[in-house]
C-alpha cells in the first residue's frame, strides 16, 4: 500500500483537498538553488511549491501529500540521506496552499520562472 495520495491524473496542488496532509523536507530562498541541491543530491520525482515564508519567497521541497497525518508520519519515519539530515515539517495542504498564493502575490505572478 502507498503511502501517498497519488491522484489518478496530475492535479495541482492548489487543488487537493485543504485537510490532507503534506511533508515538506526543506525550503531554500531560490528556485535555483533548489534545483541544484536536487541535481546534487540525485533527487528525482519529488514536487516542488514556491511559497512566501515571514515576507520572503522560498521554494519548498516536498516528500509528498498525504490523505491523513498518521500516514505523513509514517512516511518520515526512515528518510534517507540527504533527508535524515534535515527536519522535516507536516503540515495541513490548506497551510501549504494559503502559503503558495501567498508566494504568487509576494512574486506578482503565478508563473514560476
Amino acid at each position: 500500500m502507498a503511502l501517498s495520495y497519488t491522484p489518478d491524473k496530475p492535479v495541482s496542488i492548489l487543488e487537493l483537498p485543504p485537510e490532507f496532509y503534506a511533508v515538506q523536507l526543506l525550503a531554500l530562498s531560490g528556485k535555483d538553488k533548489l534545483e541544484e541541491f536536487a541535481v546534487h543530491n540525485n533527487i528525482n520525482g519529488m514536487s516542488a511549491a514556491r511559497v512566501a515564508s515571514n515576507g520572503n519567497l522560498m521554494f519548498a521541497l516536498l516528500l509528498g501529500i498525504y490523505e491523513t497525518r498518521e500516514r505523513a508520519e509514517k512516511a518520515i519515519t526512515h528518510l534517507p540521506a540527504p533527508f535524515d539530515q534535515h527536519r522535516p515539517w507536516i503540515r495541513s495542504v490548506g497551510s501549504l496552499q494559503e502559503a503558495m498564493i501567498a508566494g504568487d502575490n509576494l512574486a506578482g505572478t503565478s508563473e514560476i520562472e
